[in-house]
C-alpha cells in the first residue's frame, strides 16, 4: 500500500497508473477524521476523483463534516477489499465546500450518475 501526503489544500493528489485504475474502479472508500473525544471516526463514503482532488458528498450536520470543520486532518483509504493487500492511503487537509463550490460538485456527480 502506498501512502500519499497532501499537506496543503493547494496540493493535488498525483496518482500513478495502477493507483488511478484502483481509484477509478471504486466508488467507495473509508474516510477517517478525529472525533471530539480524540478517537478516530472512520466511515465508508462515496467519492468523486476530479482534477487531482477527492470530493466526498456529505450532509452538513454529519459527524465527518463537524470533525473536519474542527480539525482538517483526514485520511482516505481506497482498497480492493479484505482479500487483497492493494490500496492507497491519502493523508490530507480536508476542506468543506458550501454554496457554489458544493453545487458544482453536485451537478458533476448527477451527470456521472446519469452516464452510468
Amino acid at each position: 500500500m502506498r501512502d500519499h501526503d497532501s499537506s496543503s489544500q493547494k496540493d493535488l493528489i498525483r496518482l500513478d497508473r495502477e493507483e488511478s485504475v484502483l481509484v477509478r474502479s471504486n466508488d467507495l472508500c473509508r474516510l477517517a477524521t478525529k472525533s471530539s473525544s480524540g478517537w478516530p471516526h472512520c466511515v465508508p463514503v462515496s467519492y468523486v476523483y476530479l482534477k487531482g482532488k477527492f470530493f466526498v458528498p456529505a450532509n452538513r450536520a454529519s459527524r465527518k463534516v463537524i470533525n473536519i470543520e474542527r480539525n482538517s486532518k483526514a485520511t482516505l483509504l481506497i482498497d480492493e477489499g479484505e482479500s487483497k493487500e492493494h490500496g492507497i492511503m491519502i493523508e490530507c487537509n480536508a476542506t468543506v465546500l458550501y454554496g457554489s463550490g458544493a453545487r458544482k460538485m453536485r451537478i458533476h456527480e448527477e451527470g456521472q450518475a446519469l452516464a452510468k
